[in-house]
């Protein structure tokens, strides 16, 4: 083998190394995709639209400890029942959250899709009678992130 084939194999390597890191770090998990800032763009309660009856702020923020802060929906609560604690399961795609608030408080299925209108990333929460869509705010640029949890067609 001469000198010239055995720098062209290693460059074919190098050239496929690269290739792969390059998509792995475009590939986010669950839990890096939702910390950060969050605004409330819709939530229904048992199918009906409460956003503008019960919302009176809509900023939501998941923090990098496992923290949240939910915004005023329903009842008015202090801003220390307004912070709680959430966890996502990978094996069942599901978010916990731990909070006073009830719109904010249980076990949702999650998933991540681009915004039709702005192109932002858009999160929806779904459980047996809440269903909220957030847009993501204030974050670093997600164009070219692989979304972990994809919501089907329809959602």
């Amino acid at each position: 083998m001469t000198i010239f084939n055995r720098i062209h194999n290693t460059l074919k390597c190098f050239s496929v190394f690269v290739l792969i890191i390059s998509s792995i770090s475009c590939a986010q998990s669950p839990e890096s995709l939702t910390k950060g800032n969050w605004v409330l763009e819709k939530i229904y309660a048992d199918g009906v639209d409460i956003f503008e009856e019960e919302v009176s702020t809509n900023m939501v923020v998941f923090k990098e400890d496992e923290v949240f802060r939910s915004p005023q929906v329903g009842e008015r609560l202090s801003k220390l029942d307004l912070t709680g604690t959430w966890s996502i399961d990978d094996a069942t795609n599901q978010i916990t959250l731990n909070n006073r608030n009830e719109y904010f408080n249980g076990t949702f299925d999650i998933c991540f899709k681009w915004h039709k209108n702005n192109g932002n990333l858009l999160m929806i929460l779904n459980s047996t009678n809440i269903r909220m869509e957030l847009v993501r705010i204030i974050s670093p640029s997600q164009v070219g992130t692989i979304l972990p949890i994809k919501c089907e067609d329809g959602t």
